[in-house]
């Protein structure tokens, strides 16, 4: 089930890990479930779609779309948080993880080798 959205839950993984957020990477963690849920309603996730996740940061949206969607590729620039999400997304085996720049990352081949070539969605609670 997914518990990140709640923030007591949040806040107790980020003191576990002893999280520093990276300015140059924007990082802001999204602790509302009804926004959560609300963009997982607005990308009109189902259970037959494989969606691109960029920068899951702990992995709380990760969780929402991972109990909708088929398959989840989250793509994460920060090594730091790696540790992190193998634990906060462990009980889900329809996510893969990539710790890479979206900017690098061969989106083509994602969609070819998750996808069959079909198109994927692509879900970010990026920093504005």
């Amino acid at each position: 089930m997914a518990d990140l959205g709640i923030p007591q839950n949040t806040i107790a993984v980020l003191q576990k890990y002893q999280f520093n957020f990276q300015k140059k990477f924007g990082q802001n963690f999204l602790i509302d479930p009804h926004v959560l849920e609300k963009i997982v309603d607005a990308a009109q996730i189902t259970g037959e779609d494989c969606v691109l996740e960029i920068g899951p940061g702990i992995g709380t949206m990760t969780q929402y779309l991972a109990e909708s969607a088929r398959e989840v590729v989250a793509v994460e620039i920060d090594k730091a948080l790696m540790p992190i999400l193998q634990d906060t997304l462990s009980a889900y085996d329809n996510v893969t993880i990539i710790n890479e720049d979206i900017l690098k990352v061969d989106v083509r081949q994602i969609v070819e080798e998750r996808n069959q070539g079909r198109p994927i969605k692509v879900v970010a609670n990026l920093p504005y």
